[in-house]
């Protein structure tokens, strides 16, 4: 999906505003804060926030013991057409969705639908049989440096989530997408589908040995959870995620389709501002 600095949407328990009053002296009536001064110092913050960081957009929602106490927004949902900020607006969760990919898969590795530590390719033969070249080593001054030879791997469920797959980010690696891929006008409706925008890419490091942050690995565990439960990756986030938890607006932002009151994107310039 194109990555786009989007308006951001906020739900925010903000500690200095809503927190309890400070204790009163001995033998004085304790202070209290009323709802007017915590809302009006939220709205104070969001708005610094709006200014220091030069955002087009912000809602903010406060929530005390599962109630919404305070829903504030400001600036812009497309600030070219002039549309403000509102609760209608759809905002973009972005990488903020990943959590809700976790969710799914977890809940069918409680039901022994899905075991975190087989090859993701027992599901998705799709993914080529990944391989990882370490960087060649260098010696002393007046040595060649050596090439280490390929090393075949397995990349599992849990490496994907824990972010230690290997899969190559952005910009951390060399994302090569299939040809057959770039005729596709709508490639991310299929999550299998999608793998061809980067399945052919090299590892950026052996699975399991460390860190390396990748939206594309979040892709291919989109994909095993589809696989495993045999039924569409969305159809059972919705069911089983969304509908539960009362989003009922929460749905894929495909770029290809009109959705009423999504926020526009946009990018920081080099200026800090969004361009």
């Amino acid at each position: 999906m194109p990555r786009l600095f989007r308006l951001l949407t906020v739900a925010v328990l903000c500690p200095g505003a809503w927190a309890q009053p400070a204790a009163a002296p001995p033998g004085e009536p304790a202070p209290v804060a009323s709802a007017v001064d915590r809302g009006a110092a939220t709205r104070a913050l969001a708005a610094t926030e709006l200014e220091r960081q030069k955002l087009v957009g912000l809602s903010v929602a406060v929530a005390r013991d599962g109630k919404v106490v305070l829903e504030e927004h400001l600036g812009f949902e497309d600030r070219e057409a002039k549309v403000p900020a509102g609760a209608a607006t759809m905002y973009r969760w972005a990488s903020i969705s990943k959590p809700v990919t976790a969710a799914a898969a977890m809940q069918l590795v409680e039901a022994g639908r899905l075991d975190l530590d087989a090859d993701v390719r027992t599901l998705v033969p799709e993914f080529p049989e990944p391989v990882y070249t370490p960087q060649p080593k260098s010696g002393a001054p007046d040595v060649v440096a050596v090439q280490a030879s390929p090393v075949r791997c397995v990349v599992t469920m849990r490496q994907l989530l824990c972010h230690q797959g290997g899969i190559v980010h952005y910009g951390n690696g060399k994302v090569v997408k299939l040809r057959a891929s770039e005729g596709v006008a709508n490639p991310y409706a299929d999550v299998v589908r999608a793998l061809d925008t980067f399945k052919q890419s090299p590892l950026v490091c052996e699975p399991g040995t460390k860190y390396s942050y990748t939206t594309h690995g979040y892709i291919l565990a989109s994909a095993v959870v589809e696989r495993a439960a045999g039924r569409s990756f969305w159809a059972q986030v919705r069911e089983r995620i969304a509908v539960p938890a009362g989003m009922t607006t929460f749905r894929p932002d495909y770029q290809w389709e009109k959705i009423e009151h999504r926020a526009v994107g946009y990018r920081k310039g080099a200026g800090g501002e969004m361009v």
